[in-house]
C-alpha cells in the first residue's frame, strides 16, 4: 500500500473462505472451542488484520459474534461483513452465508448511527458476491452466490450506501446499473488462476475515486491495473482478457463523446477569444470537470478538435507523448 500512497489507519480488510484454518474444524468438539481458533493467525499481532479489527472508534468483530465491522472517519463509513463465517472444508460449494441474525445486528448499528441520511460516502466490502456475472467461460455455470444475498443488498440500500467492493470470484467485473449500489467484483491479486482461466483473466488491482456532493449525488471511476509477462501494466493494455479495463466512470449520465464534444466547443471559444494556443489538463477541467469521467481521456478529445476545429479555424493540432497537453498550433495557418 505504501506505493499508492495509502496510510495504514485506511486500510480495511474482511475475511473470505481461504483466509480461516479449517484444520480446528472438529464435528465431535460440542464445545465449539476449537472452530473459535480458525482465525488464530488473522488475530495474531506479527499482522496488520488484528489492529485493523481492533481499531479505536469502530464497531463489531470480524472474528467472532455477529461477524461484521463497522468504520468510521470524518469522509468515509465502511461496513465490512464476514460472508465466511460458517463456511468449512466440509461444504463442497463455498458460496458463504449473509446470515439473516446478523443482518439484524447490523441493522441496528447502523440505524443507531443515523446514516440513512449521513451524507459520507459509504462503502460496503463482503468476500463473496451477491449478485451473478458474466463468466469468463460463457459456458460454465457458478453456484457459489452468497445465500441469502439479497438480504445484504436490501440493506445497503436502505441505508443508501454508495458503493459494493467484493472478491471471492477470480476475474473482475463492474457493474453500476443492476443495483442501486455500483457492485465491483474485484477478482484477484495473486492467485495462481490455474489453466481453467488462463487467457481468460488475469491478477488485478483497482483504484477507486468516489466523490460526494452536497445533494448526495456520487460520482467516480475505477481504475484498474492488471498483471502479464511484462508486470504490472493499465488493464486496457491486456485487452486478450476479459479483465476491467482502466477506467470505469460511474454514476454520470454524459456519454464520452458528449463531453469531449463540450470542452471541445470551449476551447474553440477561447482560441477565437485569443487567449492561449495550448492547454494543459488542468485547464481542461476547469473548463468541464465532467473531463475525469472520459474513459480515453486525450484520444476522445484530439478526435474531436481535430475534427471539428482545426478545418474550421485552420490550425493544426498536436498531442504530446505523455496524453496529458492538446496543444494547438498556428503551423498550418
Amino acid at each position: 500500500m505504501e506505493h499508492l500512497h495509502i496510510p495504514d489507519n485506511h486500510m480495511y480488510f474482511v475475511p473470505g473462505n481461504h483466509d480461516a484454518d479449517w484444520t480446528f474444524y472438529d464435528e465431535n468438539d460440542s464445545t465449539g472451542i476449537k472452530w473459535a481458533q480458525r482465525y488464530v493467525a488473522l488475530k495474531s499481532p506479527l499482522f496488520l488484520f488484528k489492529e485493523i479489527n481492533n481499531r479505536v472508534g469502530s464497531e463489531g468483530c470480524l472474528f467472532e459474534n455477529n461477524y461484521f465491522k463497522l468504520w468510521e472517519n470524518e469522509e468515509l463509513v465502511v461496513l465490512g461483513y464476514n460472508s465466511s463465517s460458517r463456511d468449512s472444508k466440509e461444504k463442497k460449494i463455498h458460496c458463504g452465508e449473509i446470515v439473516q441474525e446478523h443482518l439484524v445486528e447490523i441493522n441496528a448499528v447502523l440505524k443507531s448511527h443515523h446514516l440513512t441520511d449521513d451524507n459520507r460516502v459509504k462503502v460496503c466490502v463482503v468476500h463473496h458476491h451477491l449478485r451473478n456475472f458474466p463468466l469468463p467461460k460463457p459456458s460454465n455455470r457458478d453456484y457459489s452466490i452468497a445465500v441469502n444475498a439479497e438480504g445484504l443488498l436490501d440493506l445497503l440500500g436502505e441505508y443508501k450506501f454508495d458503493f459494493l467492493v467484493h472478491g471471492h470470484r477470480h476475474h473482475s467485473y463492474f457493474s453500476s446499473h443492476s443495483h442501486p449500489v455500483p457492485i465491483l467484483a474485484a477478482g484477484s491479486f495473486s492467485v495462481s488462476l490455474g489453466t481453467e482461466l488462463e487467457g481468460l483473466t488475469s491478477n488485478q488491482f483497482h483504484l477507486i475515486e468516489i466523490e460526494k456532493n452536497e445533494n448526495s449525488k456520487v460520482v467516480g471511476v475505477v481504475k484498474s491495473w492488471s498483471h502479464n509477462a511484462l508486470g504490472w501494466r493499465k488493464s486496457e493494455e491486456c485487452k486478450s482478457t476479459k479483465c476491467l479495463g482502466h477506467l470505469r466512470p460511474f454514476g454520470y449520465t454524459l456519454s464520452d463523446t458528449v463531453i469531449a464534444k463540450k470542452i471541445a466547443e470551449s476551447i474553440r471559444q477561447i482560441w477565437k477569444e485569443g487567449k492561449q494556443c495550448f492547454f494543459l489538463r488542468q485547464d481542461v477541467m476547469q473548463i468541464c470537470e465532467e473531463v475525469k469521467f472520459l474513459r480515453e481521456l486525450p484520444s476522445e478529445i484530439y478526435d474531436w478538435c481535430k475534427e471539428k476545429l482545426c478545418r474550421e479555424l485552420g490550425l493544426d493540432i498536436k498531442m504530446c507523448d505523455d496524453g496529458d497537453i492538446i496543444f494547438i498550433s498556428k503551423e498550418a495557418v
